[in-house]
């Protein structure tokens, strides 16, 4: 059985808004308070989200390749 396009993407979609929010938020309080230290965990935020992205994205790749 064939699970549908978005089954793996879903899985992740929490943890992937909440990157997203935890992104904005250093933003935030980095132009409001002008710690560096925001700027920094941003960075560190930024590199999880890439990653989780890259992983996703080859899972779909391997489920495509096993369902043909």
């Amino acid at each position: 059985m064939s699970e549908n396009w978005d089954s793996i993407r879903a899985q992740y979609q929490g943890i992937l808004k909440n990157l997203l929010n935890n992104i904005d938020i250093c933003n935030e309080r980095y132009l409001k308070e002008g710690e560096i230290g925001y700027m920094i965990q941003r960075d560190v935020y930024i590199k999880e989200l890439t990653e989780m992205k890259t992983m996703i994205k080859r899972k779909e790749n391997e489920q495509l390749h096993t369902n043909i």
